[in-house]
């Protein structure tokens, strides 16, 4: 499995949580992951499936063009596409 970001780098992740008594979460430090590769540097023919994310990164990644090509290019082949969360704007974004 490999990792990729605009720039390879420590990834650091959020958990949403909710405290008794509150109507909305707050949010906490959570897992990090390192990635391993740039976005440019994915050859997608090195890969059966693509995992998005959700959270924040898809609002500013739906913009990379770079990841939208990606995208467009796992489709026709048949590979596997997920999105997890907000992960599916980048996919309403790459069409």
């Amino acid at each position: 499995m490999k990792t990729a970001a605009p720039v390879r780098r420590r990834l650091n992740f959020l958990m949403h949580d909710i405290e008794p008594g509150c109507d909305t979460y707050v949010e906490r430090p959570g897992y990090c992951l390192n990635a391993d590769l740039r976005i440019s540097e994915v050859a997608t023919g090195d890969y059966d499936i693509i995992l998005l994310f959700g959270g924040r990164a898809p609002e500013y990644l739906r913009n990379h063009v770079a990841l939208l090509e990606i995208v467009r290019d796992f489709d026709p082949g048949g590979k596997w596409v997920l999105a997890v969360f907000h992960g599916i704007q980048i996919l309403v974004t790459a069409g």
